[in-house]
């Protein structure tokens, strides 16, 4: 758990500071919908990675976590041949998490030896926690009455809420400490808390939407401050350093979730199933998608294929390869 310590300072929640710091440096970002930017008017100019640097190469995805990317690493880069400055990742550190985030970490570590890596560790409001139980009253809308019915907060409490020694912070960051010592040992990277320090819940519901989980444009603002000055804690310093290495072991990767555009060999419906969202959809038994590996080395075949919770959207499917190995 972690303790919650005094609040934001109303100055620095509205700040936009100064990037000619960040702007010297080269910025690489993997994670999910908060570093993508999701529910923002005007991602490219209000997310956290577009604040930090305009040029940045911001490869989060959606509703991703950590498991795409540190297989597809090299895919996701396929474009970027100089070195990096800065890395950040934006991922869970719940255990299921875990494997596949080191793993990307030590690609990335492999394939940019001299980059500083930060982990992002996000403290989400659903699980601040205080002595009495409940959660901050400023916290109200769909995203208060969403909490209240899971049974994480309960509003008919009198406690006084104004005392930041008597909240905590728990569930996934009861793992961050392991975590964080993980990718240190791995990877020399440190972990940045959006949560700790000098934060309370009422000034913390200033950074979220009313979902809970999406940072507002306040929120990315406190982010891409609580980065600049972790970079300037650990006296970084730009030396475009043109040490990139050649990858481990690369991969063959395709995506056409955002895109709706693939080179696989096919003879399924591409099927735009929500705005800017798409998916290969069989309609038939002899549905196929053809995949080559040209590397000369056995790869790994990997499937990503979409799936609903707690209803069942999609019917079973059997997928066999021409080695006939079956996977459901």
């Amino acid at each position: 758990t972690g303790q919650l310590r005094g609040s934001i300072p109303s100055s620095k929640l509205g700040s936009k500071r100064s990037n000619e710091y960040t702007n010297e440096l080269r910025f690489l970002f993997f994670g999910t919908s908060r570093t993508w930017g999701a529910k923002l008017n005007d991602r490219l100019n209000s997310a956290f990675p577009h604040l930090l640097s305009p040029t940045c190469a911001n490869l989060a995805i959606p509703g991703g976590s950590s498991a795409y990317p540190s297989q597809c690493t090299s895919s996701m880069l396929r474009d970027e041949e100089e070195a990096f400055d800065v890395i950040v990742l934006e991922f869970s550190a719940l255990p299921a998490s875990f494997r596949s985030t080191v793993l990307l970490a030590r690609r990335l570590r492999h394939r940019y030896p001299k980059a500083i890596m930060l982990f992002l560790d996000i403290w989400l409001p659903p699980f601040f926690k205080h002595g009495s139980g409940i959660i901050s009253p400023g916290w109200g809308g769909p995203g208060y009455q969403q909490a209240e019915g899971l049974g994480i907060i309960d509003s008919t409490s009198p406690e006084d809420l104004t005392h930041p020694d008597d909240w905590t912070h728990t569930a996934s960051h009861s793992y961050s400490e392991d975590f964080a010592r993980a990718l240190k040992k791995n990877v020399g990277a440190v972990m940045v808390q959006a949560g700790a320090g000098d934060i309370t819940p009422d000034a913390y519901d200033l950074l979220f939407l009313d979902d809970l989980g999406h940072f507002s444009e306040i929120g990315h603002r406190f982010v891409a401050d609580l980065i600049r000055d972790t970079l300037q804690k650990q006296n970084f310093r730009t030396h475009h350093d043109a040490t990139v290495k050649r990858w481990g072991q690369e991969d063959a990767c395709e995506n056409w979730f955002r895109t709706g555009h693939t080179n696989l060999e096919h003879n399924m419906a591409m099927n735009e199933f929500k705005p800017g969202k798409y998916a290969l959809e069989a309609r038939s038994d002899d549905a196929y998608i053809k995949v080559n590996n040209d590397h000369g080395d056995m790869l790994e075949l990997t499937l990503e294929y979409m799936t609903t919770s707690p209803d069942c959207l999609y019917p079973e499917v059997e997928i066999t390869t021409d080695t006939y190995l079956s996977v459901r």
